[in-house]
């Protein structure tokens, strides 16, 4: 009768297949038959539920877990010798180049000259751990996952695991500092372009998690109040984990729950994926050319290094400086020298005026 009781109020049609909310389930089971044994089937059949409170005791359980993970195939070209994997392209596995700073710059003077590539950035690691098959107490999910350092790209807690409280997607992030001052030489009438580069590395891995749940003393208590005075009603206890489950649809599914130790020990396989995104390897790319314009004739001295601005500690901005005279100046000598070869035009046209006097007269 008891069971019967229960599966009218266990519709199999309404479970949630994909997560097992096991407050539901064991609450369900208790009113259907820990207080029908109290009261009566039959008072305890027309008794509104949403007038009690039952209150598990889920401390008297204990769960351990363990993370099974297998990495997706990714693209990378793998080679199997002896059951173990060995890469042949490398540059796959480093993931693809990612630029956070472009600097540009020109000589055309006659002397090399020096200056300083500088710049901080930052970059956002994460972990995104997704489920489609797990369980949860009164709508909170309880699942620990440690996998790999090669796998996961962030910090994970004290013991190396995540946990994870929400049902569909949960994200872990970290931020890395990129910092780089280096000092770059372009010789007399080349131009040179320098990138800071990262490699960004994307990694999906699929998870089974298994949670096994103990009694701890062999027992789980419960307690019924009733909501209006908070007056207990039943004080009781479970001694098998089993019989709340006998009659959902997942039970026959040993891929899902299983049970040992006469019920007192229940397994359960939470399934899902973790995708991380990870960034590596920081290198400078240089490459330089003939410069397109001609070289300054003026005898410059522009070999003094470049320093930073005062205040660029205060921001992660590029900071790309170029000597006296250089090719990032303001322009203000080249005004000068337009100004000098103006004069002298005007020079040469009064030479000509007083030579060419008569003819003009004429």
């Amino acid at each position: 009768m008891a069971d019967k009781m229960a599966r009218r109020r266990l519709n199999p049609k309404k479970v949630d297949k994909s997560v097992i909310d096991l407050q539901e389930i064991i609450e369900k089971y208790i009113w259907s038959t820990a207080y029908s044994n109290e009261v009566g089937k039959m008072k305890a059949f027309f008794t509104p539920k949403k007038l009690y409170d039952v209150d598990i005791k889920w401390t008297f359980l204990d769960i351990k877990h363990s993370t099974r993970e297998k990495i997706r195939n990714d693209g990378t070209d793998y080679v199997v010798t002896n059951d173990k994997r060995r890469i042949k392209d490398h540059s796959k596995v480093l993931g693809k180049p990612v630029s956070l700073q472009k600097s540009h710059y020109e000589n055309d003077t006659k002397k090399s000259q020096k200056f300083a590539f500088s710049c901080k950035r930052q970059t956002k690691a994460s972990t995104s751990f997704s489920f489609q098959e797990t369980y949860s107490i009164g709508g909170e999910v309880k699942v620990e996952v440690k996998v790999p350092g090669d796998i996961c790209s962030v910090s994970a807690g004290s013991d190396g695991r995540f946990t994870i409280t929400e049902g569909e997607t949960q994200t872990f992030e970290d931020t890395l500092a990129w910092d780089v001052n280096s000092e770059i030489i372009v010789k007399p009438g080349e131009m040179m372009d320098a990138n800071l580069l990262v490699r960004e590395k994307t990694t999906v891995a699929d998870l089974t998690v298994t949670s096994e749940i103990k009694m701890k003393e062999g027992k789980l208590p419960y307690v019924i109040r009733r909501k209006s005075d908070r007056t207990i009603m039943l004080v009781g206890e479970l001694t098998n984990l089993e019989a709340p489950f006998r009659i959902h649809p997942l039970f026959k599914d040993k891929k899902r729950m299983m049970f040992k130790n006469d019920g007192q020990l229940m397994i359960l396989k939470s399934r899902g994926t973790c995708k991380s995104v990870s960034w590596l390897q920081q290198d400078i790319d240089i490459h330089s050319s003939k410069s397109k314009k001609k070289s300054d004739t003026s005898d410059k001295d522009n070999g003094e290094p470049m320093t930073k601005d005062d205040d660029d500690d205060d921001d992660d901005e590029a900071i790309t400086a170029a000597p006296d005279g250089g090719d990032d100046d303001d322009g203000d000598d080249d005004d000068d020298d337009d100004d000098d070869d103006d004069e002298s035009d005007e020079d040469k046209d009064e030479d000509n005026d007083e030579d060419g006097d008569g003819n003009d007269g004429e």
